[in-house]
Protein backbone atom coordinates (compact mmCIF):
# COMPACT_ATOMS: atom_id res chain seq x y z
CA UNK A 1 0.00 0.00 0.00
CA UNK A 2 2.96 2.38 0.02
CA UNK A 3 5.74 3.12 2.47
CA UNK A 4 5.51 5.41 5.45
CA UNK A 5 7.06 8.84 5.03
CA UNK A 6 10.19 9.18 7.16
CA UNK A 7 9.11 12.56 8.57
CA UNK A 8 5.43 11.89 9.31
CA UNK A 9 4.12 8.43 10.15
CA UNK A 10 0.55 9.25 9.04
CA UNK A 11 1.58 10.13 5.48
CA UNK A 12 2.39 7.37 3.01
CA UNK A 13 4.21 7.64 -0.29
CA UNK A 14 4.03 5.60 -3.46
CA UNK A 15 6.39 5.81 -6.44
CA UNK A 16 4.23 6.32 -9.54
CA UNK A 17 7.10 6.70 -12.02
CA UNK A 18 10.83 7.21 -11.40
CA UNK A 19 10.14 10.96 -11.55
CA UNK A 20 6.88 11.07 -9.52
CA UNK A 21 5.81 10.20 -5.98
CA UNK A 22 2.27 10.26 -4.67
CA UNK A 23 1.72 11.27 -1.02
CA UNK A 24 -1.49 10.15 0.65
CA UNK A 25 -3.06 9.33 3.98
CA UNK A 26 -5.75 6.83 4.94
CA UNK A 27 -8.70 8.00 7.05
CA UNK A 28 -11.21 5.31 7.97
CA UNK A 29 -11.96 3.68 4.59
CA UNK A 30 -10.94 6.71 2.49
CA UNK A 31 -7.64 7.41 0.75
CA UNK A 32 -6.89 11.14 0.75
CA UNK A 33 -4.39 12.24 -1.92
CA UNK A 34 -2.20 14.98 -0.48
CA UNK A 35 0.33 15.70 -3.19
CA UNK A 36 1.95 14.47 -6.36
CA UNK A 37 5.67 15.27 -6.26
CA UNK A 38 8.16 15.61 -9.08
CA UNK A 39 11.21 13.90 -7.53
CA UNK A 40 13.45 16.40 -9.25
CA UNK A 41 12.05 19.06 -6.83
CA UNK A 42 13.54 20.06 -3.49
CA UNK A 43 12.04 17.56 -0.96
CA UNK A 44 11.86 20.26 1.74
CA UNK A 45 9.56 22.30 -0.50
CA UNK A 46 7.15 19.35 -0.80
CA UNK A 47 7.24 18.74 2.98
CA UNK A 48 6.45 22.41 3.64
CA UNK A 49 3.56 22.34 1.16
CA UNK A 50 2.03 19.30 2.88
CA UNK A 51 2.17 20.90 6.33
CA UNK A 52 1.22 24.53 5.73
CA UNK A 53 -1.84 25.82 7.56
Amino acid sequence: MGTLSLQDKTIRQCVVTPQNKLYYTVQNRDIIILSLEDTRMNPNKVWNELHKD
